[in-house]
């Protein structure tokens, strides 16, 4: 997408990412919300980690990233606090996800959860289910989708 003498546009990537422009525009403009399976292909056209584009005020680095895979790596950071936890039940783990509710959150329901955590034909929640995860988690939306090898854990 960019050569040493020309900068990056919003048609360059939405033409690499096979999208109309008024919907990389809706993004840009936060009146719609990429799923998280478009912000990894938006990384990867990007050469960064999907994590860098989520993070307020982050830097965004080519580190010549080519294959994000974030509902992976979701899967396994959320496991992991359930562990640091000591979360082990599906009702723990439910106790959990939900423990910052308002009204304002969509509730996550036993099955959903189940849906986001199952190895197979698994669910990837939305951005703001993430968001509503990661509050009642007490971290950081992002932190949720670091990869493994740069979080430690």
């Amino acid at each position: 997408m960019q050569n040493s003498t020309q900068k990056p546009s919003y048609e360059a990537l939405a033409s690499k990412l096979s999208i109309k422009l008024s919907t990389l525009k809706g993004w840009m403009s936060l009146k719609r919300t990429p799923t998280l399976k478009t912000i990894d292909r938006i990384a990867d056209c990007l050469g960064c980690h999907t994590y860098q584009l989520l993070k307020p005020d982050g830097q965004l680095e080519n580190s010549g990233i080519s294959i994000n895979d974030s509902p992976t790596t979701f899967l396994q950071n959320i496991q992991a606090i359930f562990n640091e936890k000591k979360k082990f039940s599906l009702i723990e783990k439910h106790s959990l996800v939900n423990s910052d509710y308002t009204p304002d959150d969509k509730y996550i329901t036993e099955t959903m959860l189940i849906s986001y955590l199952r190895t197979n034909r698994r669910r990837v929640p939305p951005l703001k289910t993430i968001d509503y995860i990661a509050r009642s988690l007490k971290v950081k939306s992002y932190e949720l989708l670091v990869p493994k090898n740069i979080l430690g854990r």
